[in-house]
C-alpha cells in the first residue's frame, strides 16, 4: 500500500511539472535555426519560428561612373540579378528578409526603410535581426496592403572600405485576377 502511494505521488508530481511547463507564456520559445529574433521592435510583428516568405539578396557592390550600386536578386529568381532596380512581388502578411551573403563586398546593411511617409506597403523601417548567425533586416508586409500596389524603399549599406551608399528598389503586390 505504501509503495503504491509513493508511486502515485511521484506520478502526480511528474504530471504537475509537465502541466506547469506547458502553461508558460506563449511565444517565448525560440528556435535558433529559424533565425528571427526580437519581434517587439519596429518592422511589423515578425512571424516567430517561421522562415521568411521572400529573401532579397544583396549580391555585390559595383561601381558605375564613380558611384556605388548593388547587384540584387530575390528568392523567386536568385539567378536573375539586377542592378539597383529590383522589383520584388510580395503578399500581405509576407515576411521579407534582406541579406548580404558572403562574399558580397558589403560590410554591413545599415538600414532598410520606406521612402515615403505613410506608405501602403512599407509603413516603417525593417528591423535588424539575425538569421543563421548573420545580420539581416526583416519586415512583415501589412495585412491591409492592397493588390496592385507598388512602392519604393531604401537600402543603406556600407562597403568594406567604410563608404556608404543608398539605393531604392521596389516592393509590389501584384493585382488579383
Amino acid at each position: 500500500m505504501k509503495k503504491n502511494l509513493t508511486l502515485l505521488t511521484g506520478i502526480v508530481l511528474f504530471i504537475t511539472i509537465l502541466i506547469a511547463g506547458a502553461c508558460g507564456p506563449a511565444g517565448n520559445e525560440k528556435d535558433s535555426s529559424e533565425g528571427t529574433d526580437d519581434s517587439s521592435k519596429k518592422g511589423g510583428a515578425l512571424k516567430q519560428l517561421r522562415e521568411p516568405d521572400v529573401k532579397i539578396f544583396l549580391k555585390e557592390i559595383v561601381e558605375i561612373d564613380g558611384e556605388m550600386h548593388l547587384k540584387m536578386a530575390n528568392s523567386y529568381a536568385p539567378d536573375s540579378i539586377v542592378i539597383d532596380s529590383l522589383y520584388t512581388n510580395v503578399n500581405p502578411n509576407d515576411t521579407v528578409m534582406w541579406i548580404a551573403p558572403p562574399p558580397s563586398g558589403i560590410q554591413e546593411i545599415i538600414d532598410v526603410r520606406p521612402v515615403v511617409r505613410d506608405g501602403k506597403i512599407f509603413k516603417e523601417a525593417a528591423i535588424e535581426s539575425s538569421y543563421n548567425d548573420q545580420k539581416v533586416f526583416m519586415y512583415v508586409v501589412p495585412g491591409d496592403a492592397k493588390p496592385g500596389t507598388e512602392e519604393k524603399y531604401e537600402i543603406e549599406f556600407k562597403d568594406k572600405e567604410g563608404n556608404s551608399g543608398t539605393i531604392d528598389p521596389h516592393l509590389r503586390i501584384p493585382p488579383t485576377l
